[in-house]
């Protein structure tokens, strides 16, 4: 018997006294609610296996798959380790002036040669570079 009318009844619909609340409802993260019936609400949106900081898990921006606690640090002006550091263990790269200027500065990085000749893949291996943009 179906009591909240959704199309659903128990063991299936696990709160059947809730019409929103059925196997194939949309769940709706953060909310301490199952709405789709799971086992569990949706506390790691971006799927890349760790929870969002806003219900008490380590993963500063769960919207992006690439940022998480065990991710790599880049140049780039973002933390993607989420340790509140940003560009950590890098020498610090500026953003880019104003793209309209094309006598500007701007800042790259690159990976350099380690002495074994092989490139390091290690993020002190990181350096940051000024040059003049093309006219």
């Amino acid at each position: 018997m179906d009591l909240d009318g959704d199309g659903w009844a128990s063991p299936e619909d696990c709160d059947d006294s809730d019409a929103a609340v059925h196997p194939e409802a949309d769940e709706v993260p953060y909310n301490g609610v199952d709405e789709d019936c799971d086992g569990e609400d949706l506390l790691d949106v971006d799927g890349d296996g760790w929870e969002a900081w806003t219900v008490g898990g380590e993963d500063c921006r769960d919207g992006n798959a690439a940022v998480h606690p065990d991710a790599v640090e880049l140049c780039n002006g973002a933390d993607e380790d989420c340790d509140e550091a940003v560009d950590e263990g890098l020498i610090a790269c500026e953003a880019p002036v104003d793209p309209g200027d094309p006598g500007g500065l701007a800042w790259s990085c690159a990976m350099i040669p380690m002495s074994s000749g092989s490139w390091g893949l290690i993020v002190a291996a990181w350096v940051c570079a000024r040059r003049l943009r093309s006219r």
